[in-house]
């Protein structure tokens, strides 16, 4: 990357939000980079082969400072190199892996610094991009993908350039930049006039595909965009196929939810006594509670979507807290939709479009509310799950609405929702029950 592209200046952003994205980061150990892939590095600061806490303490101070202070490489490296060196933290050297195995290795380096700094200014600057674009989609909705075009420009990013879609297009998920080591792409928004026809889209289409390869054991998502109408197919780069602005501020909660509020479940009373199902008030289901099928209406998942966050008031783009009948402030986002192995929208998954009005109630309005531990191989969480019953009339049969809030540091966060029957749901009306409507 040439030293006279300044990405700031570039994108005009204040680095208020980029310097929000990196302070966030926590400090992990890793022998190789691929061993913190993709979202991981949303939430954690890592340079390979720096298995000490003052070396990566340093790399990061000196990071944190030059976002802050606008430091531009020359003075970076001018200040960091001294002080790695009187640590040993440079050249090449002789070391053993976790594992024992012995290698030649390169620490630090004139290259490896301009790579890291890169690397880290350019995500951070975009993730706070991504931040200031979505607080200004109701304006400017179409987003424009922007190249350097120079003499050291990928291909593949330069075919790219002038590509136009919606905010909410899955294009977003995986090519907002950077795509790659020493990306030096950027995104222009655009109102509906300015995108005029160009607009494109990978909604429902095959232009879009995420496959998995394997990197160090690790199974990493790489995406392939083919332009319509072409034999062009672009890559991203091996774990670069994430928006890490997408996932540090959409999930993002407001602030009234983490200032002094206590989320312990130590504070929760509630019984084991389970009261039979059959003495919970059961809502009947009319016809205007119910949502026309895809095959119909052929609105896309992200317009279902939105009529379900409609009812607390918000948007995708927008998580919101809302205030539940324990009134615990829990998130409300499009995340409850979310299939996270296959980081897409399942809304249409078992016709749950349908039963969207029914699941908004099943939220504001549950029979129960029941606090458990969901144990799993590697880990436990504390979760909610909200149920409601209904009966369709004609049939005589009884559905659930059933919803899921993972206690996230310390804040509901709304994970999944969906209908399901009452055999299903049976299973799980377990832990301790917090809530019970009465009849």
């Amino acid at each position: 990357m040439p030293d006279n592209v300044d990405i700031k200046y570039a994108i005009g952003l204040k680095p208020e939000e980029a310097i929000q994205y990196f302070k966030s980061k926590g400090i992990r150990f890793s022998w190789n980079w691929k061993d913190t892939l993709q979202e991981a590095h949303v939430k954690a600061f890592t340079v390979a082969k720096a298995l000490r806490l003052d070396v990566l303490q340093d790399i990061k101070d000196m990071l944190e400072k030059s976002l802050e202070e606008g430091i531009p490489f020359s003075q970076f490296k001018k200040e960091l190199e001294p002080r790695l060196k009187a640590k040993g933290w440079w050249g090449k050297t002789t070391i053993a892996d976790e594992k024992g195995v012995v290698e030649e290795v390169r620490l630090g380096s004139p290259y490896r610094l301009k790579t890291i700094y890169q690397t880290n200014m350019q995500t951070s600057y975009m993730a706070g991009r991504y931040k200031q674009l979505i607080d200004n989609v109701d304006d400017r909705p179409y987003w424009q993908y922007v190249a350097v075009l120079d003499s050291v420009t990928r291909p593949s990013h330069r075919a790219l350039n002038g590509k136009i879609f919606r905010y909410d297009d899955p294009f977003w998920n995986y090519f907002f930049p950077p795509n790659d080591y020493n990306c030096r792409c950027r995104v222009r928004a655009l109102t509906e006039k300015e995108a005029g026809k160009d607009v494109e889209s990978t909604i429902d289409n095959k232009s879009l595909d995420v496959t998995t390869t394997k990197v160090n054991d690790r199974d990493i998502n790489v995406a392939k965009y083919t332009i319509p109408g072409t034999d062009t197919t672009i890559t991203t780069g091996k774990g670069w196929a994430y928006n890490p602005g997408k996932k540090y501020f959409s999930p993002f909660v407001p602030q009234e939810l983490d200032e002094n509020i206590s989320y312990s479940p130590v504070k929760y009373v509630g019984t084991r006594d389970i009261p039979p199902i059959e003495s919970l008030p059961i809502t009947p289901i009319s016809s205007d509670m119910l949502l026309p099928p895809h095959q119909k209406s052929n609105w896309s998942e992200e317009e279902y979507i939105n009529i379900f966050l409609s009812q607390f008031g918000t948007k995708i783009g927008n998580p919101v807290v809302y205030k539940d009948k324990l009134d615990d402030p829990i998130v409300i986002s499009e995340e409850l939709f979310l299939d996270r192995k296959e980081n897409k929208y399942k809304v249409f998954k078992a016709d749950r479009e349908e039963y969207l009005l029914l699941l908004a109630d099943t939220i504001k309005e549950p029979s129960e509310i029941f606090l458990f531990i969901a144990a799993f191989k590697d880990n436990s969480r504390i979760v909610k799950r909200y149920i409601k019953y209904f009966r369709f009339p004609d049939k005589n049969e009884i559905i659930s609405g059933f919803s899921v809030f993972d206690l996230i540091n310390n804040n509901w966060r709304g994970t999944t929702i969906f209908q399901a029957p009452l055999k299903y749901t049976q299973k799980y009306r377990k832990g301790l029950l917090l809530y019970v409507k009465k009849p």
